[in-house]
């Protein structure tokens, strides 16, 4: 049994590398909106995330995982391929990329720009809502 197509908007959040997305995904009009973070930051959070899961196995200092980061021998990586496959593509049309810390920074601004990007005009109050929300998490 086929399943009916979706002519509705959807969004798909992924971590994955576009190598491992379908190869039509830049000609399919769909917009992409690619999110990079602080390596400093990004580090930090998978070391604390693999010590804090058992089924990862780590065990070390980060000293040591620093090294395994680097040489793309942990979970979620390459990790530096990933980021310039996002920062390769960041003028090609229906492409949006950001900076995480850019986001934090200025969140008012980025829901704008988001908007902007999306066709779709927010007015001040609903930026604000937006915002809040934001805030509250």
């Amino acid at each position: 049994m086929d399943l009916p197509l979706r002519k509705d908007r959807r969004i798909i959040k992924t971590h994955l590398p576009f190598t491992l997305l379908p190869q039509n995904l830049f000609k399919s009009g769909c917009k992409i909106i690619y999110v990079v973070r602080n390596p400093k930051d990004v580090i930090i959070s998978f070391y604390y995330l693999n010590k804090l899961f058992r089924t990862q196995g780590y065990d070390g200092d980060l000293s040591k995982y620093w090294n395994y980061f680097k040489q793309n021998l942990q979970p979620w990586t390459p990790y530096w391929e990933h980021v310039k496959e996002g920062w390769d593509r960041r003028f090609e049309k229906n492409f949006l990329f950001l900076f995480y810390e850019d986001m934090n920074k200025d969140s008012k601004a980025a829901i704008k720009k988001i908007s902007s990007f999306l066709d779709k005009t927010l007015t001040d109050q609903q930026v604000f809502q937006i915002f809040r929300i934001r805030k509250l998490r």
